[in-house]
């Protein structure tokens, strides 16, 4: 059998040679590390941009641990301070950096994230970089790269919170001045960040909301059936945002109806009634398993300003796993068209939507609804806003 040609072995070298001479990056500078059992936005996008893209650099960068908060604070710091000792760290198609500094974040990312940031960048002969900033703190490792890339740079900023006041607000302001574009996770958010900071009017703007990773929730839709099913699940993080009134309102209305909370607890309650069970953080890949043993899934958000424009994953995880969804009509959910949803607003109306929720039948509706907000789906939507950005700018690249 005949080996390919001189002239397609020549043009094999060529199409080598423009790769490595135009090789693209993508830095995502987000909030939470690979391994510490939460999983947002920025890890599903980071993979499947990794995976499409192979001939790209994908970097994910998370806020880095300091070396006095894993002496004083829980093990969740010990671990990721374990995990910054050897740099950035390959997971198949993704390469993890947990940056380490001696000062707690709060008081702003340090010069030494930048410095490895960009060493690992140029490690990979990247020529080009898209760099995606979650968190805010960020804003010195960004500008770093900006300055080093110049017009080979495209910077987005991501937000997926609101920061009122205080050093995120103020590192927000920076971010965004040195934005090429903002692709805010809902509607509410980009409107509160483009108020709090007045960007450039070059500055596009985006909304793209969080999505669901639909192969795993979908296997335990139907894991157990319907009528086998029983009481109210949540999870995620039980801080001041969570609605603690709520919650206990629906127990004490549902008395023989299990309520599970899972996430880490940030704040407490003395004496909840009989049914409500605390189980803490659980691995991500143990959520499908909890959400097929219950028939609603809550979204209690309190009065908290920062839950207006929350764009829960949570929710489309609860659809996609079969379940109902209960929670507070807030800003950002109150735009979602979806079915085996149901809202309340005031006390009054908790436990008649809850109960609502409860006893309706199970349909496919919710997990055929879920499935169009895959993230795959979102990765190649992405790809779209960030392709004529990149192409503007920088001259190509995205496929």
């Amino acid at each position: 059998m005949l080996g390919p040609s001189a002239a397609e072995q020549d043009r094999k070298i060529a199409e080598d040679c423009e790769c490595s001479l135009h090789r693209l990056g993508y830095v995502f500078l987000s909030h939470s590390y690979f391994d510490g059992g939460v999983r947002v936005g920025s890890h599903h996008l980071s993979e499947r941009i990794a995976k499409a893209e192979q001939e790209a650099v994908v970097l994910h960068a998370s806020t880095p641990v300091s070396s006095l908060q894993a002496r004083v604070r829980h093990e969740t710091d010990t671990r990721r301070y374990s995990a910054s000792a050897s740099g950035p760290v390959n997971r198949g198609h993704v390469l993890d950096l947990v940056p380490r500094q001696v000062w707690p974040p709060k008081f702003g990312v340090r010069g030494q994230t930048a410095t490895w940031v960009s060493s690992t960048l140029s490690a990979h002969d990247v020529s080009s970089v898209v760099v995606l900033v979650d968190q805010p703190l960020f804003s010195a490792t960004a500008r770093r790269i900006a300055r080093d890339y110049g017009s080979r740079s495209l910077i987005v900023y991501r937000p997926t919170d609101i920061h009122p006041s205080g050093a995120l607000a103020r590192a927000e302001r920076r971010v965004v001045g040195i934005a090429d574009a903002i692709v805010a996770t809902s509607r509410f958010t980009l409107d509160t960040v483009v108020e709090q900071t007045k960007p450039r009017s070059a500055v596009a703007k985006f909304v793209l909301e969080n999505g669901v990773d639909a192969n795993l929730f979908e296997s335990s839709g139907t894991a157990m059936p319907w009528k086998d099913r029983r009481g109210f699940v949540y999870v995620g993080a039980i801080d001041t945002r969570f609605d603690w009134n709520a919650v206990i309102s629906i127990a004490e209305t549902y008395p023989n109806e299990p309520v599970t909370l899972v996430g880490p607890l940030t704040t407490h309650r003395a004496n909840l009634p009989s049914n409500i069970a605390c189980v803490g953080a659980k691995p991500y890949l143990d959520t499908p398993k909890l959400l097929s043993q219950a028939r609603v899934g809550l979204l209690p958000f309190n009065s908290n300003t920062l839950n207006a424009g929350r764009s829960p994953m949570k929710f489309y995880e609860y659809l996609s796993a079969g379940l109902a969804v209960a929670g507070t009509r807030t800003t950002e959910l109150s735009t979602r068209n979806a079915p085996l949803t149901w809202l309340w607003e005031g006390e009054s109306d908790i436990a008649l939507q809850a109960g609502r929720a409860l006893a309706g039948n199970w349909t496919a509706a919710g997990v055929a609804h879920a499935r169009e907000f895959d993230w795959d789906t979102r990765a190649d939507q992405l790809k779209s806003i960030l392709r004529p950005l990149v192409e503007s700018k920088i001259g190509g690249g995205i496929r």
